[in-house]
């Protein structure tokens, strides 16, 4: 009886901190929905069937469009409407958290173009998680949509602690969200004034990385420069940086993991596609 209470607590402790993030405001301001609510002519119910496992579908009349099973507790899946920016509709959002200690949110949006629905993002095609922020960052009336990246989770010595788990923002577009780190270069870069500080007041890491030793904190510190960097579009200054601070006679080897990493990140081939380089700065 103790453990189950215990779940339920810490469960509901997420769940409340998950809701303080969503739109960048409070968990007042914020309206989830009920456990079934019709949507256009779409029906969205939670459902369990042996009331202890629960999971949700979207209906149409009869025919099950799409399943959330994700999260096992009741209130591990939520639904809420988003406005669309410039218009007086809204679109309807999916949110599902696993049950994982980090990690773990993933968030599927539905709008409508004239009479048939539309899957409008969804947030599992990235590698990112942990909940969701919604702010306006650059005051034009349409506000981002912000979680954070995995790709470099565990990577290489690192532990989760210590990965560099940046903010990746996601801009609004008629036909979804697309990664627009680039366009908030100004605000991710002061991010890392603090670490980039750090190594411009160390001296630079002359020796291979390894999980024991006393410059993994500066080696973290590193990472979280050069990947911001990277995925800012700064994609020449994050290689300098690297090789100007990481001297080590593997710092080939270990800059070609992290060029590895980032080929096969969907979040980074999005905005390398997007924001190309003027030369060849991955080389």
């Amino acid at each position: 009886m103790k453990t189950i209470l215990k779940k339920t607590l810490y469960l509901s402790l997420i769940l409340c901190l998950n809701l303080q993030c969503l739109l960048g405001q409070s968990y007042e301001e914020i309206k989830y929905l009920p456990d079934t609510i019709r949507w256009k002519n779409y029906t969205f119910k939670k459902v369990s069937d042996d009331g202890h496992v629960w999971y949700a579908i979207l209906l149409k009349s009869q025919d099950t469009l799409a399943l959330f099973n994700q999260g096992f507790h009741r209130q591990m899946t939520q639904s809420a409407f988003l406005p669309i920016p410039h218009n007086e509709d809204s679109m309807f959002m999916v949110e599902q958290f696993s049950g994982g200690a980090h990690c773990c949110w993933t968030y599927t949006i539905f709008d409508m173009v004239g009479d048939s629905l539309r899957l409008f993002f969804k947030s599992s095609d990235y590698p990112v998680g942990y909940p969701v922020k919604i702010q306006d960052l650059n005051d034009d009336g349409i506000a981002e949509w912000i979680q954070s990246l995995l790709t470099f989770d565990y990577f290489l010595i690192l532990s989760h602690a210590v990965s560099p788990l940046i903010p990746i923002i996601f801009r609004y577009d008629t036909n979804g969200f697309y990664p627009a780190n680039p366009e908030f270069k100004e605000i991710l870069l002061q991010d890392i004034h603090a670490p980039y500080q750090i190594l411009q007041n160390s001296s630079p890491l002359y020796k291979p990385i390894e999980g024991s030793s006393p410059d993994v904190d500066l080696f973290s510190q590193l990472m979280e420069v050069v990947i911001t960097l990277f995925y800012s579009g700064e994609y020449a200054k994050a290689r300098s940086v690297f090789y100007k601070y990481y001297t080590a006679p593997d710092a080939s080897l270990i800059f070609d993991q992290i060029v590895l990493k980032l080929q096969k990140c969907q979040v980074f081939q999005s905005i390398y596609t997007r924001y190309p380089p003027d030369n060849n700065a991955m080389q």
